[in-house]
């Protein structure tokens, strides 16, 4: 009788333990809502030297970037640990999980610009659009697709006075346009090459470097004539 008494024990508890097994896990909670709470607010801002800038972070744009897919708030803004946030929090850095990336920034002609002072040249978010929403670059969306590229270029490099104060000709950007691939790709070519094609993303260098990809041939040095060996 004891044995059939620890059988039907046995069974209850396999029983039980397979229901367990079947009832799905409990999502995560979302370590981002308190956050989003404040900052959802589109009226939310604060004053640097007397301009008002936004903090706003668009709650169904943040959840729908890769950013907001994959990491919380505090993931980035690891110094935040309650609020008020005083301190304010240090800003974030790209680098910090896009090493390689930010190394090949800052030997670029954009990171060395950036390094010297000059408040115009193009950063991460200046192709990349807000930290907060972000989409891969397979996105139609994302400014960095492949259509996207030349707009996203033209942003600073149509810019005529702007290119010109800092010693560069915004007629490349026109000539581009004007060509055979600039018009396939305002036709909606996606084959067609653009800016990045030729002269790389991260890493663009000048025409002078002679690890450019678009090194002139001005800037060549000559191989030696048959006359000079």
């Amino acid at each position: 009788m004891r044995s059939v008494r620890y059988v039907f024990i046995f069974f209850a508890l396999f029983a039980v333990s397979a229901q367990a097994a079947r009832k799905p896990a409990a999502a995560p909670a979302d370590k981002s809502a308190e956050c989003l709470a404040c900052h959802n607010d589109a009226s939310l801002a604060k004053d640097v030297d007397g301009k008002a800038v936004s903090l706003h972070v668009d709650e169904g744009k943040f959840k729908a970037s890769i950013h907001g897919s994959m990491f919380t708030c505090t993931d980035c803004h690891k110094d935040v640990k309650g609020f008020p946030h005083d301190p304010a929090p240090a800003k974030v850095e790209c680098a910090t999980c896009h090493a390689d990336e930010a190394a090949a920034y800052q030997s670029s002609v954009h990171g060395q610009a950036a390094a010297a002072g000059n408040k115009e040249v193009a950063t991460c978010t200046s192709c990349h659009g807000s930290p907060h929403e972000v989409v891969p670059v397979s996105d139609p969306a994302s400014p960095v697709a492949h259509q996207n590229v030349p707009k996203t270029c033209g942003t600073c490099h149509s810019q005529k006075f702007v290119m010109e104060s800092n010693g560069i000709s915004s007629a490349p950007f026109y000539s581009y346009q004007e060509s055979v691939h600039g018009k396939a790709v305002a036709a909606g070519s996606d084959k067609a090459a653009v800016c990045t094609d030729c002269h790389g993303s991260h890493e663009i260098l000048s025409a002078a470097n002679p690890k450019s990809s678009i090194l002139s041939s001005m800037f060549r040095t000559p191989a030696p004539s048959a006359t000079s060996r």
